[in-house]
C-alpha cells in the first residue's frame, strides 16, 4: 500500500505526463506543475503522528436505542470497532484532508478552472457512511463526493485526473 505522499506523487507525475503527451506549450498556466510535487511532500511529510494511546483491541459500544415510526425492530444499538478498523479509518480521512487541502491551493493558484466543491471537513461522513455500507451498496452524490471516491477505492491521482 502507498503512502499519501506517494499517492500525490504519482498524481503529479501523471498530470505532467498527460499535459506533455497533449502537446500543450510549457508557457500554458500548467507549466508550474512540476513545482506542485515538492509542495505536495512537504505538507504531507510534515504532518506528525501521534503517539497510540489506547491499547484496547476492540471497543465495545452500547448506543442509544433509536425513535422508531411504523417499525417493529430497529437497528442495532451494540456496536464495536477494532484498532485496525479505527486506524484504517483515520489513515483514510487523513488522506481525503491532505488530498483536499492540495486541491483547495491548486484552484486558489487558479489551476484548476470551473468549480471545485471541495470535501473539507466532512471526511468522517464518507468514511462512516462507507463503514456501515454491505458489498454491493451503491452511493448517489451530487458534488462534494471527492471522499466517497477515496473510500470506494480511487486513488488521489484518478480523484485528480
Amino acid at each position: 500500500r502507498l503512502r499519501p505522499a506517494a499517492f500525490f506523487g504519482q498524481a503529479v507525475v501523471s498530470v505532467q505526463g498527460y499535459i506533455s503527451s497533449c502537446g500543450v506549450p510549457s508557457s500554458n498556466m500548467f507549466s508550474s506543475l512540476r513545482n506542485i510535487r515538492g509542495r505536495v511532500f512537504s505538507v504531507v511529510e510534515n504532518v506528525r503522528v501521534c503517539p497510540n494511546f489506547s491499547t484496547e483491541t476492540v471497543v465495545n459500544k452500547e448506543l442509544h436505542p433509536y425513535k422508531l415510526f411504523k417499525l417493529n425492530k430497529g437497528p442495532l444499538t451494540a456496536v464495536s470497532c477494532s484498532r485496525s478498523e479505527a486506524l484504517s479509518y483515520y489513515e483514510t480521512m487523513q488522506l481525503v484532508r491532505r488530498m483536499e487541502t492540495t486541491i483547495s491551493n491548486l484552484y486558489k493558484e487558479k489551476k484548476i478552472r470551473g468549480f471545485c466543491h471541495l470535501y473539507s471537513g466532512q471526511e468522517a461522513v464518507a468514511v462512516g457512511i462507507e463503514a456501515a455500507l454491505i458489498p454491493g451498496d451503491s452511493i448517489i452524490t451530487a458534488y462534494r463526493c471527492h471522499g466517497f471516491l477515496i473510500t470506494r477505492g480511487e486513488t488521489p491521482s484518478g480523484v485528480m485526473a
